[in-house]
């Protein structure tokens, strides 16, 4: 079922990957297209999400609602989900971000529920 729900982003144009991963690097599910990732890769990622929550920290405990970080060819959003667990999509630079974020959010409570 949760797979089913990640597959939907594949029908936004650019989108390369779907993962749901917990903090601690633990990958709870995935689907690619096109692109591979590394363990490198996901203990980078898992970094990143670590790193968030610490600014959060910094900024009066506010909770983090996306992370967005762009490199030469592809771009990466994180979404928490809940607890330790997050969404994170994988795209082209060329993708629309509008409509990806918008897709996270809608499924947000769907992929969450599953978990």
């Amino acid at each position: 079922m949760l797979k089913e729900i990640l597959k939907k982003f594949f029908i936004l144009h650019d989108v390369k990957g779907v993962i749901i991963i917990r903090e601690n690097g633990e990958i709870i599910e995935r689907i690619n297209s096109g692109i591979h990732y590394d363990d490198t890769f996901m203990k980078a990622v898992s970094l990143l999400m670590v790193g968030s929550k610490a600014t959060a920290d910094d900024f009066g405990h506010s909770p983090i609602s996306m992370v967005f970080m762009e490199f030469s060819e592809y771009f990466v959003l994180l979404l928490p989900l809940k607890e330790e667990f997050f969404l994170l999509i994988i795209a082209e630079n060329s993708a629309n971000i509008g409509q990806i974020t918008y897709e996270m959010k809608k499924n947000k409570e769907d992929i969450t529920a599953l978990l």
